[in-house]
């Protein structure tokens, strides 16, 4: 039998390694959330049934490694809402701001320490759209607000027929490709731009009425209009896709290929892979594409598809494809 060395008999080498291997990996995440800036979104976590009668809270991972429980309540960014009888406490984020991206962790307090039970990334995006396609921006407002006028318009130009306004609980139209329509009974006013330009990017405001002698209650959105590619194959054939890199320098991070027009359920619904379904990121980076090759077409592949790789600060919807397959 070999004899038991101690710490101080062990080579330097081994054990730095030894340690290495009995930090936990905190990189991975259980699960990723995404949400719209100015736009409400929630983050939700599933919990089992004898954790019913606990109290819950959500916190954010701090620089330092801290979690911050974030206050949630009346007059609060964030709401908080524990469904026990789906097991599911909600952390509502009213309305998605910079800085909103980063770790969250759901948890409960037992024996006056906080123990996790779930740990979630969430990345804030702009509203991404393609050329051609069209993009809906969801503006919330507080109680209070039903009965007041609103409107959206484009910041960065001067041009009067940038704006359009509703009374409330009514729809309006431009030209039959803005349209903004309120829904009271859900507080929230839907403004969809059809046809999308590359001119259409830039920097947009909700606004509400508020009254005589009071300002306007105002929340900005920003729109990133995306290119498209059309790409087509035959039934029962295979594709390859070139998806571009949008910064060579983060080229070994995450791609993804994922289908669907809205990015976000893209993103959490709609990721392809597989057997047909095959992303090669071994291409040079000075090339600035990865490819993604679709064999065994289908009818039902048809669709958007979107270009995605993930730096530093979170998912860049690189492009958009437009899939075309031929029958005959």
């Amino acid at each position: 039998m070999s004899e038991i060395q101690s710490p101080l008999q062990i080579p330097l080498k081994h054990l730095l390694l030894l340690i290495l291997c009995l930090i936990p990996d905190s990189s991975g995440q259980d699960m990723v959330s995404y949400g719209y800036i100015g736009e409400r979104t929630d983050i939700s976590c599933q919990y089992p049934p004898k954790l019913a009668s606990k109290t819950k809270d959500f916190c954010k991972v701090c620089e330092r490694g801290l979690c911050n429980v974030i206050a949630t309540g009346p007059g609060q960014r964030f709401g908080f809402q524990d469904n026990r009888s789906d097991k599911l406490a909600t952390l509502t984020l009213r309305r998605v701001a910079d800085g909103d991206s980063g770790v969250y962790k759901c948890g409960f307090s037992t024996d006056g320490d906080r123990v996790d039970i779930k740990t979630i990334q969430f990345w804030e995006l702009s509203n991404i759209g393609y050329e051609g396609g069209e993009v809906t921006f969801r503006c919330t407002y507080a109680q209070g607000f039903q009965t007041k006028a609103k409107y959206f318009y484009k910041k960065d130009t001067a041009s009067p027929n940038t704006l359009i306004e509703t009374k409330a609980g009514q729809t309006s139209q431009v030209d039959g490709r803005v349209s903004l329509q309120d829904h009271t009974n859900a507080r929230v006013f839907t403004v969809t731009l059809q046809e999308l330009t590359a001119q259409d990017s830039g920097k947009y405001s909700c606004g509400m009425i508020r009254g005589q002698n009071e300002p306007d209650h105002l929340s900005e959105r920003r729109l990133a209009v995306k290119s498209v590619t059309t790409v087509s194959g035959h039934l029962g054939g295979f594709l390859k896709i070139a998806c571009p890199y949008q910064n060579e320098e983060e080229s070994r991070g995450t791609k993804r290929f994922c289908r669907g027009k809205d990015p976000v359920k893209c993103l959490q619904e709609g990721s392809v892979d597989g057997d047909r379904f095959t992303l090669n990121d071994s291409t040079s980076a000075t090339e600035g594409v990865f490819t993604v090759t679709i064999k065994d077409l289908r009818a039902e592949d048809a669709g958007i598809y979107w270009c995605v790789e993930f730096g530093e600060a979170g998912p860049e919807f690189t492009s958009a494809v437009d899939l075309e397959v031929y029958t005959k």
